[in-house]
């Protein structure tokens, strides 16, 4: 049986062969988003914002919250990223199985390739599956470097760094080096606040391989979990 999995090198050879209809998909897509915003709404470039999406199945967002907590992260973090203009906490709903089939798996995976995501919060066992697939960016270099530090209380996962071959087949494993790639959720204390999630399992913060600006989002998920590791602030009368 060939294997007909889906990986980072195979959309992109998918990309390569069939770039005219994914064009004109695209541009069908911005006239039609074109009738749900206004001409005059600005959005910033993927570089000068953060996105971080929260991915599960059946996910409860609580957008107010989840704004006003982007703002409150936007303000700690743009001091020392000038150019940093917004930042996004989205709750993605996303049916994901141990087979790795779902409903909405290949529109996903192509939406990865070409979005603007930075960061998932996301299940373990999805969170795994991106990093096989090539869709995850290793933290050792940043954590070396002093850019990222480990929260406290968080675990982390090392897996193999993927290769794959020109035909977007995985090499096989277990000649590369195990990077760190997975930070558990575990101190996000308060992440019940903003967001309901649903999968029985633990959860992950893994970095995108699309991450248009890794140090900037690097700190902004420094300052979500200082935030939300922490005990709500009573504000009731004394």
């Amino acid at each position: 049986m060939p294997n007909t999995s889906i990986t980072k090198k195979r959309l992109e050879n998918n990309w390569h062969y069939n770039w005219k209809i994914y064009i004109f998909i695209a541009v069908m897509m911005v006239i039609a988003s074109e009738v749900a915003f206004t001409s005059t709404e600005y959005h910033p470039p993927n570089e000068n914002k953060v996105t971080i999406m929260f991915v599960d199945y059946d996910i409860r967002m609580d957008e107010e919250q989840a704004e006003a907590l982007a703002a409150e992260l936007l303000a700690r973090v743009s001091p020392q990223h000038e150019n940093l203009e917004a930042v996004e906490l989205i709750g993605y709903p996303f049916t994901y199985s141990v087979d790795g089939y779902s409903f909405d798996y290949d529109k996903f995976y192509i939406q990865l390739t070409h979005a603007d995501n930075d960061a998932f919060i996301t299940s373990n066992t999805f969170g795994k599956k991106l990093v096989e697939d090539g869709f995850a960016l290793p933290l050792d270099e940043y954590i070396a470097a002093g850019t990222f530090t480990v929260p406290d209380g968080a675990k982390v996962t090392y897996l193999e760094e993927p290769a794959f071959d020109e035909d977007g087949n995985k090499i096989i494993e277990g000649i590369a080096k195990p990077h760190l790639y997975l930070i558990s959720t575990d101190p996000l204390i308060r992440m019940k606040d903003y967001t309901r999630l649903y999968h029985g399992g633990g959860y992950s913060l893994i970095l995108l391989d699309g991450c248009a600006n890794p140090e900037a989002t690097l700190d902004v998920i420094e300052e979500l979990f200082a935030e939300l590791s922490a005990p709500a602030q009573d504000t009731a009368a004394e």
